[in-house]
């Protein structure tokens, strides 16, 4: 909600903003962990709460990993409903227009009644619920803990180009999320057969630059394309 009320109101930078507010994320993290829930004998925090772990419903066996039982959880389930309700809220509803319509033309949305403010802040609001929904599906489960470093989780990151991988779109993400997540388990799986995991990088940053391209071109096609049409 932070970035989005500082682009809503002043215009600045969400990218900026959302950057710099990763350090006081991480730095707030560590405080909290250190103070209140350290594991002295670990360096760690506490192990979740059983209560609060997500559950497997089979997902560990039924995925295992050479029929040995992986972390699989129910967050699966958390994910795809997540999709399809983003999906249907972004092309089902008038509150999905007009979000798309403010990213597409802030002005325009404006001068067409709409509350360009309200929709940046709420986007804002709803794209930070959603990494935190992923986050939590990420250590809820047995055998994670979160460690007092001031080190930036690379998974938020990871979440960019998936999206430009996925367009955009709720159910393209989808799709591009399990393919990232393929190829990085996949990647260590290489290992086995001498190669260097940082090959994988390799790859996923050419499919990520390709797919840019690709958006690039196809803008430029059509810019090329128009005046002919008319």
């Amino acid at each position: 909600m932070i970035p989005g009320m500082l682009k809503a109101f002043f215009n600045v930078n969400e990218v900026v903003a959302s950057i710099m507010l990763n350090y006081v994320a991480m730095f707030v993290n560590s405080l909290i962990i250190n103070r209140y829930l350290i594991n002295t004998f670990t360096a760690k925090a506490f192990n979740v709460a059983p209560s609060a772990v997500i559950p497997s419903m089979g997902l560990d066996t039924l995925l295992n990993d050479g029929g040995r039982p992986t972390q699989a959880t129910g967050a699966i389930f958390i994910a795809l409903a997540a999709i399809g309700i983003i999906q249907i809220i972004l092309n089902r509803t008038v509150f999905g227009y007009e979000l798309k319509a403010v990213g597409f033309n802030r002005d325009a949305a404006r001068y067409a009644g709409m509350s360009s403010r309200r929709n940046i802040i709420l986007s804002m609001s709803i794209s930070g619920a959603l990494a935190g929904l992923g986050g939590a599906s990420l250590f809820l489960v047995t055998g994670r803990n979160l460690d007092p470093v001031q080190v930036i989780l690379t998974q938020g990151f990871d979440g960019i180009a998936i999206a430009l991988l996925g367009l955009g779109s709720p159910i393209g993400v989808g799709f591009a999320g399990l393919f990232f997540s393929s190829m990085k388990v996949g990647g260590q799986y290489l290992q086995l057969l001498s190669f260097r995991i940082e090959i994988i990088d390799i790859i996923i940053s050419v499919i990520i630059y390709m797919a840019a391209l690709s958006l690039v071109l196809r803008a430029a096609i059509r810019r090329v394309l128009t005046p002919r049409e008319k």
